[in-house]
């Protein structure tokens, strides 16, 4: 028995497949593949499999994991064609590896933005960033509650590329504090009153509180 962690991306269509639907459809691609892993005990026994940062529908991602555990002596180069071979268009392996970071320990994200056709609002976002305070409403377990972005932004920057606008953020995430890039966005145009024509959000990197990247 070993524990193994799966690095793939989720990019494209694959965008839309909720984290609910995640755990089905890697079930099924495990059994597809034909490979033994490790199931739960008890009354309900299931595909022991633990995803270290779900990720939020509608955004893609170039760094995603899940933890399983593996039942069969094979190794990770064919387990990684094997798995790959079953899974749908738009999720890619590109990593298997023994976990080394316990996700508890993630502690922020970078993201890459794009916002289609307004290159011209650079200014704008630069400004924007640069408040001590931007209030926004933050939806939890608990409720509803107003916050300070600027106490989960890490970092952020902006330039053009053509007529859209890119911003590249690094963002607290985690157990204890998280921030949707969504929200950060949607609080930016609304600062600028405008309606965007639509926007690309990809996580590009995850990193433990030490800096170091999740691995």
């Amino acid at each position: 028995m070993q524990n193994i962690r799966i690095f793939f991306k989720k990019t494209g269509r694959a965008k839309y497949i909720s984290h609910l639907n995640m755990n089905t459809l890697w079930a099924r691609v495990i059994r597809r593949a034909g490979v033994n892993m490790w199931y739960t005990e008890g009354f309900h026994p299931h595909m022991y499999m633990t995803f270290a940062l779900p990720l939020s529908l509608g955004v893609e991602s170039l760094c995603e994991s899940v933890d399983m555990r593996l039942m069969d002596n094979i190794s990770f180069d064919e387990l990684l064609v094997k798995l790959n071979e079953a899974l749908p268009e738009g999720i890619e392996i590109y990593k298997i590896a023994e976990p080394n970071i316990n996700p508890k320990f993630i502690n922020s994200a970078e993201y890459e933005v794009t916002l289609y056709s307004l290159s011209d609002y650079k200014d704008a976002f630069d400004s924007f960033i640069k408040k001590d305070n931007i209030e926004a409403v933050k939806k939890g377990k608990a409720g509803e509650r107003v916050v300070n972005l600027k106490d989960y932004i890490l970092s952020a920057d902006s330039e053009t590329q053509n007529s859209d606008l890119i911003l590249n953020l690094k963002l607290l995430c985690g157990t204890q504090n998280t921030l949707n890039p969504q929200l950060l966005i949607d609080t930016f145009l609304k600062n600028i009153n405008i309606n965007s024509e639509g926007a690309k959000i990809v996580r590009t990197a995850v990193f433990d509180k030490d800096g170091n990247l999740f691995n």
